[in-house]
């Protein structure tokens, strides 16, 4: 995931769907503040408006591929039990909209991207944790 500019705070996806500050998706998240995007999706932080706590939302980019990338994406990570490894909660449709997301334990911290852009002995450390979970 690359690090996002915190100023995108208003997003329009493929579908119609208005992403931004405020926005309520599903009658039980409340979108907080952009955090970025990747190859496959923007992620947004949220805050469960039940559970009172916050998660991040990836909003999956509206293509055959992206959804079926984003299933198995869902249906690995949920088999994943590790202190260093993010929990995801669930994934859905937007209500009366096309388009998929995931909800997954919010991290407040760098991103993969930004920790790869470190020299190399500050990331080896990090790379042999991602090596521990994956093995």
């Amino acid at each position: 995931m690359s690090a996002g500019s915190r100023n995108s705070a208003r997003y329009v996806t493929r579908s119609g769907f208005r992403v931004e500050p405020g926005a309520t998706l599903n009658g039980e998240l409340e979108i907080r503040e952009y955090v970025g995007k990747g190859g496959s999706a923007r992620v947004w932080r949220a805050r469960h408006l039940l559970g009172r706590f916050d998660v991040a939302v990836k909003l999956l980019n509206a293509t055959r591929r992206d959804l079926d990338l984003g299933r198995e994406e869902f249906h690995r990570l949920s088999q994943l039990y590790h202190p260093n490894v993010v929990r995801t909660f669930g994934m859905s449709m937007v209500d009366g909209h096309d388009q998929a997301f995931m909800t997954m334990e919010f991290i407040d911290g760098p991103t993969v991207g930004s920790v790869c852009t470190l020299p190399v002995p500050l990331r080896l450390p990090v790379a042999g944790q991602v090596a521990q979970v994956a093995a």
